[in-house]
């Protein structure tokens, strides 16, 4: 993610940037980490009244996004 300090809205970059496009005065880099997964409850119990409670009675869907400063950003060029 390069997210410029001027604070116009960040953008989403993938793969490798290209030497010529890195801008270190102006931008600061991050690696964005997401993983997304289904978390099962941790006793197996019926519906409640007939309904699925996502978490209690249900699986419960979950996405996790982590942002880390890349502090030398010449090796996202590689």
């Amino acid at each position: 993610m390069i997210k410029p300090v001027n604070g116009t809205p960040p953008s989403l970059v993938t793969g490798p940037i290209s030497q010529a496009s890195l801008n270190k005065t102006d931008n600061l880099y991050f690696i964005r980490e997401t993983v997304t997964g289904t978390v099962s409850p941790l006793i197996a119990m019926g519906g409640y009244f007939g309904m699925n409670i996502p978490g209690l009675t249900a699986p419960f869907s979950l996405t996790v996004k982590a942002d880390a400063l890349v502090e030398n950003p010449d090796g996202l060029t590689e």
